[in-house]
């Protein structure tokens, strides 16, 4: 039990678990352990079958800021997140995954972040680490330069997210904002918050480390095996198959219900358009001019990556892709003939 001499901020930390017995104690352990401390934890189990709910309802027997619920029927994941945020209570919430480590001063930098900036978001970087807790990558978009402009970092982040909710913490006024949250599987609560907050204050941006995302075969949202010849497996399949397909799915459909949701200025509304004509275009093979000549100018920030090599080489990784589907669908409608 931690003694209570550190500060104590209006902050609600907010954690959806499923089937996370394997890693939920090294988790919780690292949010008690902050330098500074929540006003509540609160934690929605979606009907694990493993022992993840009995380890919950320990922590919760023995700390009096900690608040577990449990589901009757499995929501998934997006529902259980948005579920845990509307039972928090604090003027600020952190997101937490159930099978991360949070560094000591994660709350600490983040608070700090949004009292100084008075934006509604903030975010950091994570590490990448192996089931032990061993770091096996650098800090994600640490390198990838997040511009204050909030014109900038609208027309940013419409063309990718760079906001995780493992490394995020927001103002409840958000919430107004952003609800409804889109009913898809396809739009995740992380993209959809920090979109939200950019049209609204914008977002504060650290590329300093502040969560071990630990990778393993369970994770939602795994796209890296920490054993290297799955590595390897993965990058030669993708040669033929680019690894963001799906994320090109997810953000076409999320500037999708945010054209139906949002009144935004001319320049703003023009950015959002050309940005819904190239996902739809990359995803359902046309408008190929006007695609490459967006890729080429905007392909930094499309692919979050400051090598202008590895950058050229997923376009032709999309191209390649799309111009194969489509002869697969064109053989298909002939054999239908």
């Amino acid at each position: 039990m931690l003694e209570d001499c550190r500060i104590e901020a209006p902050i609600s930390v907010v954690m959806a678990t499923y089937n996370g017995a394997n890693y939920i104690k090294e988790q919780m352990d690292s949010i008690l352990h902050q330098t500074i401390k929540p006003q509540e934890i609160v934690v929605v189990d979606d009907c694990s079958t493993d022992d993840t709910l009995e380890i919950l309802k320990k922590y919760e027997q023995n700390i009096d800021y900690i608040h577990v619920y449990s589901n009757k029927n499995n929501l998934g994941f997006q529902k259980n997140f948005n579920k845990a945020i509307c039972l928090s209570k604090c003027n600020f919430i952190a997101l937490c995954d159930q099978d991360d480590i949070w560094t000591k001063e994660h709350l600490q930098v983040l608070y700090d972040l949004l009292i100084e900036e008075k934006k509604d978001l903030a975010c950091g970087v994570s590490v990448k680490c192996d089931i032990k807790g061993n770091i096996i990558s650098k800090p994600l978009y640490s390198n990838y330069k997040i511009c204050n402009n909030q014109i900038n970092q609208f027309k940013s982040i419409i063309l990718s997210n760079y906001v995780q909710g493992c490394t995020s913490m927001f103002r409840r006024s958000l919430i107004d904002l952003a609800e409804p949250f889109p009913n898809s599987k396809n739009v995740f609560h992380d993209y959809w918050l920090g979109l939200a907050a950019v049209i609204n204050t914008g977002i504060s941006f650290t590329n300093r480390p502040i969560v071990y995302y630990r990778v393993h075969n369970g994770s939602i949202t795994n796209n890296q095996s920490p054993h290297f010849f799955n590595r390897l497996k993965r990058k030669l399949s993708n040669l033929l198959i680019p690894n963001h397909i799906e994320s090109l799915n997810r953000t076409y459909e999320t500037l999708c219900y945010a054209k139906k949701k949002y009144n935004l200025n001319i320049e703003n509304t023009k950015a959002l358009d050309d940005a819904i004509k190239f996902f739809d275009g990359v995803i359902n093979n046309k408008n190929w001019t006007f695609c490459v000549m967006f890729y080429i100018k905007n392909m930094h920030m499309i692919t979050k990556n400051t090598s202008t090599f590895n950058a050229i080489l997923t376009g032709i990784k999309w191209l390649f892709f799309c111009w194969q589907r489509q002869k697969i669908n064109n053989r298909r409608l002939e054999g239908r003939k």
